[in-house]
């Protein structure tokens, strides 16, 4: 327990929340599915029932060698002992109840997975960070990564009596559907985390610190206009962030 709880880990035990969490991943035999953190496999069990294929990373010994014991009937799983974010597997879904301790990491590995849906269990806090909406507390550079590239939305909550260990935060549950007008860019992604690195100035004064050659600086302002220059970076929408960030990766080749 003491391992599960260092690694972030608390295990989803409540079968008609697993239930539910798969009938909406809307799993069929083309799906090829991927897990981070199999736990004991009680939803992988259940993912195996109604996917093509699945793929499961274990990180912890001891709870892998659990999951394979209990998990030997399913011919359509390939469980793997190992950091589930280093595994190089194709797949189109991701369902997993991602460790809370790799949360933020998980929103741009996520991206460049580029899976069409995701339906995964987060701290709830963070969830909410994922949803936030241009000017909220919580509206920060994370949440224009994620609404860049997805389309956000949240299922239901989960309460803490539902895990084991129980967590000491509340748990959601969202899905990621795979925004296909948007080209998946790594330096997009950083130019993202750039702009909201100024939370808190305007876009002008943003730029400033950016922009270090001052011919560079002028012209890219203007092609802003002066409201968006006015405008202070967390209070952006992400398609205005994007934007911005799309003319910096440019501007910066």
């Amino acid at each position: 327990m003491k391992r599960r709880r260092k690694l972030g880990q608390h295990l989803l035990k409540d079968a008609e929340i697993l239930d539910r969490i798969v009938e909406t991943a809307h799993l069929s035999k083309d799906s090829i599915v991927f897990e981070i953190g199999t736990g004991e496999g009680d939803l992988t069990e259940r993912l195996c029932r109604y996917a093509g294929q699945v793929i499961s990373a274990e990180i912890d010994r001891g709870m892998f060698e659990v999951a394979a014991s209990n998990l030997q009937g399913c011919q359509n799983l390939e469980l793997i002992l190992g950091d589930g974010f280093s595994v190089n597997r194709s797949f189109n879904v991701l369902v997993s109840n991602i460790p809370y301790s790799r949360s933020r990491q998980f929103v741009e590995w996520l991206v460049e997975k580029r899976p069409e849906r995701a339906v995964m269990t987060i701290q709830k806090e963070f969830g909410d960070k994922l949803l936030a909406e241009p000017g909220a507390d919580n509206y920060r550079a994370v949440t224009a990564v994620a609404q860049a590239f997805f389309q956000v939305t949240r299922l239901f909550d989960v309460g803490r009596e539902a895990f084991s260990p129980p967590p000491q935060v509340d748990s959601t549950v969202l899905l990621l559907q795979l925004r296909k007008d948007v080209q998946v860019d790594l330096h997009l992604v950083s130019s993202l985390k750039t702009l909201f690195s100024f939370r808190g100035r305007q876009v002008s004064s943003a730029l400033k610190h950016i922009f270090k050659d001052e011919m560079k600086l002028q012209r890219f302002r203007e092609t802003l206009g002066d409201e968006m220059l006015r405008t202070r970076v967390e209070h952006l929408t992400v398609d205005e962030a994007v934007n911005i960030a799309k003319r910096l990766v440019k501007s910066t080749d």
